[in-house]
């Protein structure tokens, strides 16, 4: 073979490469636009929106229906009617209404199982009409399933994850929250317990409860809260049987151990009372045999919601059987039923006093405190400091009282007209004398200024100072209202006064409070206000159903408390006992037949002394000055 045909030879083989080479692209290139569009296509021609109701036949013959009308959330409606957990619901419906296709197959039934479905899921739209999806079999490649809508003749691709939603119970799509409610619906509660007084809680105010049995007291608001929480939180963690009345002594709700009542508020309106035929024995609605009419509630009052907790459910104890009035069987945690075992002292208001500083008349504190090395050395001592409140002296009220004039003469009697005389001749002659010195005066000045005609006459003005300073020299034993002999025949010419020195700053305001004990003067008003600031309120952290037994003290504290009676309310006396068990201790005391514990930091207020200058003492335990930001005291302030 020669050159020549070789060289012809090879470029047919490149033109029929290049050739073949792009014709391959060009298939792929549709092949590739055809796998998109499939992928891209959705099975049904349906909107999530649209769909009111969805059935799914899972296998075994389980069914299961959820529907819902207009913009009303979604219920379940077999086997069973009730609640449905919304979210869960849109997810089933999202993964069938927008089920994308991956490619269209030749349809065969049996090998794509397809002739008996594993599932089979109905959609009716709002328009009604309904759209019915096979759900076959598991392809070879891929996670992928078979499935084939009633209005077609071939089989589609779709992703396996359709069947993990296909595959959930009818109970996994149910409402877990056993009680629909709010806090501000509720106007009470009660708990029984076995065996135990049921404690019973009214709403008194929008933030205020009290409890009326099995004693009337205040309520603390966050314990209230929390035991309606845990009633509103509760939520089941499987729905055991549907008809907890035939299956009660199943699960131990024939005789719960615990029965927790909610009582929603009434309506704000309530419409009249209807007359009914009394109930009679063996009717729905149980009750005594008796005759004519009984008047029943208002139809609009809202029925309690009482919840029975039965049996744990093993030995294991960590879950318990419990079921809503009315409704299903459910296992709950444990902890649903530990949220109610509360005492009426665990539930009592912790604000145990509550006392006005500016009602606070006196103040007394009697401390015995024993030795102590920690956390740090302290001697044994006894004091007791009384403070009161300073009693203001109030000025009169009014204008100031006009003052005294001077009595004017009166008309000498008899016995009296010689001394008048005399004293006026005495005047006289002293106002003379004055007069002739100071004409002296004026002619010596004349003499000396006669050379200076033009000069100011100075020398007259001082003259004429001088017969005033005569004048005013004159014995106070003469009456100001002495008549003269001789007018005055110069200008009266004032005399300069010396200049004022800077006033001296007005004295520091006196305490509010004052020591009437030892030392006595004005005390620290910044630590009497920070102790009476911490009774206002005074609040503990717990209530204590008696005395604590061979309770170790190293130091008692007596605090008297007297008020004035103010704003309606009569004067009341206070007197609070607390004991210090040591640093690492509680703080226990007694205010009347109560006892409780409290904060060390009513220690650090009580400690130190009170007088004005005062430094801060350290607190018990070592804590430096009480709370900080309570006044000057738990600052570390000195005192003022």
């Amino acid at each position: 073979m020669n050159f020549k045909t070789t060289l012809i030879l090879l470029v047919l083989l490149v033109v029929v490469g290049t050739i073949v080479f792009f014709t391959n692209r060009s298939g792929d290139t549709n092949q590739t636009t055809d796998t998109k569009n499939e992928t891209e296509r959705k099975v049904l021609a349906l909107d999530t929106a649209d769909v009111e109701q969805i059935t799914v036949e899972q296998p075994g013959g389980e069914k299961f229906t959820l529907e819902r009308k207009g913009s009303s959330p979604w219920r379940l409606t077999a086997p069973v009617s009730a609640a449905t957990d919304t979210w869960s619901v849109d997810s089933l419906v999202r993964e069938v209404a927008e089920l994308k296709s991956r490619n269209r197959v030749s349809l065969d039934a049996a090998a794509q199982g397809l002739a008996k479905p594993a599932y089979t899921v109905t959609l009716r739209d709002k328009a009604g009409k309904t759209h019915t999806l096979a759900v076959g079999s598991r392809s070879a490649i891929g996670d992928t399933l078979y499935v084939k809508l009633d209005t077609e003749d071939k089989a589609q691709v779709v992703p396996g994850s359709l069947v993990e939603q296909l595959a959930k119970p009818a109970m996994s799509y149910r409402q877990p929250k056993l009680v629909e409610t709010t806090q501000d619906q509720v106007e009470g509660i009660t708990v029984a317990r076995t065996g135990e007084p049921a404690i019973k809680v009214d709403r008194a105010s929008f933030t205020e409860w009290k409890m009326t049995e099995p004693m009337a007291m205040s309520v603390e608001p966050s314990e209230v809260t929390g035991l309606i929480t845990a009633v509103t939180g509760m939520s089941a963690t499987e729905f055991v049987a549907e008809d907890a009345a035939a299956k009660a002594a199943q699960y131990g709700l024939d005789k719960p151990q615990l029965i927790v009542t909610l009582r929603p508020k009434p309506p704000a309106t309530q419409p009249a009372a209807t007359q009914v035929a009394a109930p009679t024995v063996g009717s729905s609605t149980g009750g005594a045999t008796t005759k004519g009419t009984a008047a029943t509630a208002p139809t609009s009052q809202p029925a309690p919601i009482v919840i029975r907790f039965g049996r744990y459910v093993d030995v294991l104890k960590k879950d318990v059987y419990a079921a809503v009035e009315g409704g299903p069987v459910v296992k709950l945690p444990v902890a649903s039923l530990e949220n109610f075992k509360k005492t009426p002292l665990e539930l009592r208001d912790r604000k145990l006093i509550d006392i006005d500083p500016e009602s606070v008349e006196r103040v007394t504190i009697t401390r015995d405190l024993l030795a102590t090395t920690q956390p740090s050395r302290r001697d044994a001592s006894k004091a007791t400091i009384v403070i009161a409140r300073r009693q203001e002296k109030f000025a009169p009220a009014g204008p100031p009282a006009p003052a005294k004039k001077p009595d004017e003469p009166k008309p000498a009697g008899p016995a009296g007209a010689k001394s008048d005389a005399s004293s006026d001749a005495q005047g006289e002659a002293i106002l003379a004398a004055a007069e002739e010195k100071a004409d002296a005066a004026k002619t010596d000045a004349a003499k000396a200024d006669a050379p200076r005609a033009g000069a100011p006459k100075a020398d007259a003005t001082k003259a004429e100072g001088a017969k005033t300073t005569a004048v005013a020299a004159s014995p106070a034993s003469a009456p100001a209202s002495a008549p003269t002999t001789k007018p005055s025949t110069g200008p009266s010419i004032p005399t300069a006064t010396a200049p004022t020195s800077q006033p001296a700053p007005p004295p520091p305001p006196p305490s509010k409070f004052v020591l009437e004990s030892e030392p006595k003067g004005d005390a620290a008003d910044s630590k009497v206000q920070a102790l009476l600031d911490s009774l206002h309120p005074l609040r503990v952290q717990k209530y204590l159903a008696g005395a604590p037994k061979d309770a170790k003290s190293v130091g008692t504290y007596v605090l008297k408390v007297q008020t004035a009676s103010s704003g309606g309310k009569p004067a009341q006396s206070y007197e609070i006992r607390l004991s210090d068990s040591g640093s690492s201790g509680a703080v226990t005391g007694q205010y009347g037949d109560v006892h409780f514990e409290v904060e060390r930091f009513l220690l650090a207020k009580l400690e130190g002394g009170f007088e004005k200058g005062a430094a801060p003492a350290e607190a018990p335990g070592g804590f430096q000055g009480g709370f900080p930001g309570a006044g000057g005291a738990g600052l570390g302030i000195p005192g003022e």
